[in-house]
């Protein structure tokens, strides 16, 4: 008997991963993380997020819906803690320069290739240029 998608291995059916059931929004967010830095947006699927985060394609798309919606509440949650380094930088140094520079090393020191530093940019511009998009539009509008 063969059920799902799986290896035949006698007469019971083994899976070709596991699936960790009962992961948080946190941590599907961080599996994302790593996928747009493994891979970068324009690269990225749902099936890349699943295998980073060992759960079944459902949940995914129970949660984000589409690679759409899961990049739209990762850019969400990415925005909400943008300032947070800013502020503690500007708690630890009395020079803004120096304050941006306490940043800019803690930006590099969480993307260790050049090519996860990259795809993050990627994702950036991504959502600056829909951000943009989404207001010309809503400018334009009568």
């Amino acid at each position: 008997m063969r059920l799902g998608r799986g290896l035949r291995e006698g007469t019971r059916c083994v899976r070709a991963r596991a699936v960790r059931p009962g992961l948080t929004l946190r941590q599907l967010r961080a599996a994302a993380a790593r996928a747009i830095g493994a891979h970068g947006p324009a690269k990225l699927t749902l099936a890349l997020v699943v295998a980073e985060a060992g759960v079944a394609p459902a949940t995914l798309s129970q949660r984000f819906g589409s690679k759409r919606g899961l990049l739209l509440a990762f850019a969400t949650h990415a925005a909400a803690g943008a300032a947070v380094p800013y502020e503690r930088a500007r708690a630890a140094h009395d020079s803004p320069l120096v304050a941006l520079h306490a940043v800019a090393d803690e930006f590099v020191g969480h993307m260790s290739p050049a090519e996860e530093m990259a795809n993050h940019l990627s994702m950036l511009q991504l959502d600056l240029s829909d951000l943009a998009s989404s207001s010309s539009s809503t400018r334009s509008t009568p």
